[in-house]
């Protein structure tokens, strides 16, 4: 299910001796585990909706469990699996031609959110533990409102520890970052309508989803 970070939190903040083959192997299994979470959330997608899903954003795809899954479940969708580590890519690619949607996802290597700021807009864009390792994360919500159709939707799944001693650390080592608040509240003032707010756990993981919308 997307990149899911979750593994020390030392992706892209200049720890460069990470073995990104076996952390690929663990975000995959964690993914794995996850499934059922991706599963539903496009089925809310689906049903708020009126017009099929012809193009999804996996913003932070990792080794693209959720690109996947997203695949499967919008059969006539072409899927975009944004990462900004070439292994994870590599991972994506090689799992969708063994699950058989390799014709409809392709990847796209950048940093998010400037990386992705000349993306053909989708219906939905998906980002999976992915927006908490931006600096500014309001401002990256707005620059993905501009990677939506006119009814497109976003949706987030996101840690719900964000009140750690371990996440504010993470948060404080990354450059350029300020400091994070509530998610409604940041989509709040990144122009944006709440659609659907959940929490999950899923064995030993708690996960918080919103799916919304910009607002007119």
């Amino acid at each position: 299910m997307g990149h899911g970070h979750d593994h020390g939190h030392d992706h892209g903040h200049g720890h460069e001796q990470v073995d990104w083959a076996a952390l690929a192997d663990h975000l995959e299994r964690e993914g794995e585990l996850l499934l059922g979470f991706v599963t539903e959330t496009a089925a809310r997608v689906a049903a708020l909706r009126t017009a099929p899903v012809a193009r999804v954003l996996d913003l932070g795809s990792g080794p693209g469990v959720g690109t996947c899954e997203l695949a499967r479940r919008f059969p006539t969708a072409r899927v975009v699996a944004v990462d900004a580590t070439p292994a994870m890519l590599e991972r994506v690619s090689t799992r969708a031609a063994a699950h058989g949607v390799g014709d409809r996802v392709t990847t796209l290597l950048a940093e998010l959110p400037d990386g992705v700021a000349d993306l053909e807009p989708a219906d939905l864009v998906w980002a999976s533990n992915a927006l908490h390792h931006v600096g500014d994360e309001v401002a990256a919500l707005v620059a993905f409102r501009s990677l939506l159709v006119d009814d497109g939707l976003l949706a987030l799944a996101e840690r719900t520890d964000t009140d750690s001693e371990w996440f504010q650390d993470m948060r404080a080592a990354i450059p350029g970052s300020v400091p994070s608040a509530d998610l409604t509240s940041m989509l709040a003032a990144a122009g944006y309508e709440v659609l659907s707010d959940r929490v999950e756990q899923i064995g030993d993981t708690t996960r918080r989803l919103v799916i919304a919308r910009p607002r007119a």
